[in-house]
């Protein structure tokens, strides 16, 4: 039998990380689950990294190669919505650029990024840097365009209001 395979998730504390770490686990994978928090996570069973991306130490490619050991992926579900520019930096540029550099070889990499990044916002600015440096590790960029869910911020607002409306009428499912 083989060995399942690993992945570290940054951001698995997320609305959409968290929905990822539970289906790779319900998979079969390894779920290294990286995050600020991870108190619910370990209660949940997941094999933990605790990592605020936004501090200098998460920025280092030796904080994060012991725990690259033995992973075939990494899914970076991470990202800063407001804070400081220090704190975009580090999420969306620094600690990802840090991991990139520690994977070993024959790591793989996917980034959940975001569409409409033309606004000039923190945020948009800064997930289009972070999918450029993505585009020099070879890391495959994934841009999920409304995602919606029944813990989905403003999703299932979003969704009620459109089934209001007489002419349009979701279908989601």
């Amino acid at each position: 039998m083989s060995e399942a395979p690993t992945v570290l998730l940054l951001g698995a504390d997320g609305f959409i990380g968290r929905h990822i770490a539970f289906f790779l686990r319900a998979e079969g994978w390894a779920v290294l689950a990286s995050a600020r928090r991870v108190r619910a996570l370990d209660q949940m069973g997941f094999q933990t990294v605790a990592a605020d991306l936004a501090r200098p130490e998460t920025h280092d490619p030796a904080f994060w190669a012991p725990h690259l050991k033995g992973c075939q992926y990494v899914v970076n579900a991470a990202g800063l919505l407001t804070g400081s520019e220090q704190a975009f930096q580090g999420v969306h540029l620094l600690a990802p650029e840090a991991v990139y550099q520690a994977m070993p070889a024959g790591c793989r990499a996917l980034l959940i990024s975001a569409v409409g990044l033309e606004a000039d916002t923190p945020f948009a600015r800064y997930r289009r840097q972070g999918e450029a440096l993505a585009e020099r590790y070879q890391v495959t960029i994934l841009r999920p365009g409304l995602v919606l869910a029944d813990s989905a911020y403003g999703g299932s607002a979003l969704a009620r209001g459109l089934a209001a409306l007489p002419l349009v009428t979701p279908v989601v499912g």
